[in-house]
């Protein structure tokens, strides 16, 4: 589809036609939030496992960098 319709159809056709597609238009956007919904729980669900690893290791790493940075500290 021409990107010229795609525009014409969002910034004029759209707005002067809203009025007839109300009610379509507010069930579509809870069919969109609900999507949304699912696909974070998706998300979340795969990611995860992959995010608390990143935590414990972005942890792990502050804690040993803390230790390095106290001994220099006592070095002086």
């Amino acid at each position: 589809m021409p990107q010229a319709f795609i525009d014409w159809t969002w910034q004029t056709w759209l707005p002067a036609n809203l009025h007839r597609y109300e009610r379509q238009i507010t069930e579509h956007i809870t069919y969109l939030d609900l999507k949304i919904d699912g696909l974070n729980k998706d998300l979340e669900h795969i990611a995860g496992g992959v995010l608390d690893d990143r935590d414990a290791a972005a942890d792990l790493r502050d804690r040993l960098q803390r230790e390095l940075d106290a001994r220099e500290m006592g070095d002086d």
